[in-house]
């Protein structure tokens, strides 16, 4: 490998917020360059090999001149903060999605496992849940691309916090009574099922943006599949939904900011001017508070009583609702401080 292959490969390591084919076209350029640079060193009575390496010296700290290269190709720029919100929004969301209710042990599937790998129905389940994840987490791959695919293991790492953090603040297990058993069911396994996921995700980034166009068009179909098997577990997720308010309210107190943080993301990429990312904001968060009204009114037409909402729904509707609360009031904020301010006299 010639110096001029090392200094090129050094300088593309550095160009990953720009996107592929952009830092592809980049790579060219600079090649052109350095060969022609190195030509003329030749000229001078250099070796070829002393032509290379001083072609490479001049051009510049290949990292240095990627700053600047990235700088000047902001509109190539990849979408990092709406790569990541999306990514973690497939993952968790169907990680979500496939737990909203309770575990069915007379699942096909579960006893099908269970039957075929000796497994007792508690591993079998977890097992069943890491296979029905896989899809999700390659999609996010997908979507992470090269530098946000570990974000495929994000419904792992939830879990671990979700049961040790409680854990630790209350001083005693919240999940099993012996130590062995927490550590086992809310860290051993899910840290290997973080494993698992995260190489499934490392799998469909390095598919999706393989230079091999046999190994990208082969990916195409499986992405595909992967979208529709999330797509179809999320809609099966919104039909129980509908049939059960409380899980509906605990949709809406996920969705409402993750919608939020998505609008925001968006306008953080440039995505989105002033005037549209604050009425979409606005009337994400104003979709929020109906939400939350259109449940406490049919709790209240259906003649519940304020004590039984607040206690299966109340927690998940007050999140929605100061939530929703919170981004109208933001989207004023943002709206008034992006106005023009008026003049008066013409002074």
């Amino acid at each position: 490998m010639s110096e001029i292959d090392i200094y090129l490969a050094q300088l593309r390591s550095h160009l990953t917020d720009l996107d592929d084919r952009r830092a592809d076209e980049i790579i060219a350029e600079a090649r052109t360059h350095l060969e022609s640079r190195a030509a003329q060193f030749e000229a001078t009575g250099m070796s070829h090999d002393q032509a290379t390496t001083e072609a490479a010296r001049t051009f510049g700290d290949p990292s240095q001149v990627a700053q600047d290269l990235v700088q000047g190709n902001t509109r190539h720029r990849r979408p990092v903060a709406l790569r990541t919100v999306v990514a973690l929004a497939i993952t968790l969301g169907a990680a979500f999605a496939l737990t909203s209710t309770p575990d069915c042990w007379e699942s096909p599937s579960l006893h099908f496992i269970a039957d075929h790998t000796g497994l007792a129905l508690r591993p079998a389940a977890f097992l069943l849940v890491l296979i029905q994840l896989l899809p999700a987490a390659y999609l996010a791959g997908v979507v992470g691309g090269r530098r946000l695919w570990w974000l495929a293991g994000a419904p792992a790492a939830f879990w671990i916090g979700f049961c040790w953090i409680p854990s630790l603040i209350h001083g005693n297990f919240q999940w099993y009574h012996r130590l062995s058993e927490q550590i086992l069911w809310t860290l051993a396994l899910p840290g290997l099922a973080g494993f698992v996921l995260t190489g499934t995700g490392w799998l469909g980034a390095r598919l999706a943006a393989s230079r091999l166009r046999l190994l990208r068009r082969a990916a195409q179909p499986v992405t595909a599949i992967c979208a529709a098997y999330v797509l179809s577990v999320g809609l099966v997720a919104l039909g129980r939904a509908l049939d059960s308010f409380e899980v509906l309210s605990l949709g809406g107190a996920v969705a409402v900011p993750v919608a939020l943080i998505f609008v925001a993301a968006a306008r953080h990429e440039r995505r989105l001017d002033p005037r549209t990312f604050a009425i979409l904001f606005a009337g994400v968060a104003a979709a929020g508070i109906l939400l939350v009204a259109v449940v406490a009114l049919f709790f209240l037409d259906m003649g519940i009583s304020l004590g039984v909402i607040g206690q299966y729904t109340g927690p998940w509707l007050a999140v929605a609702a100061v939530t929703s609360a919170l981004g109208l009031l933001g989207a004023l904020i943002y709206w008034r401080r992006t106005q023009p301010e008026p003049t008066h006299g013409g002074r």
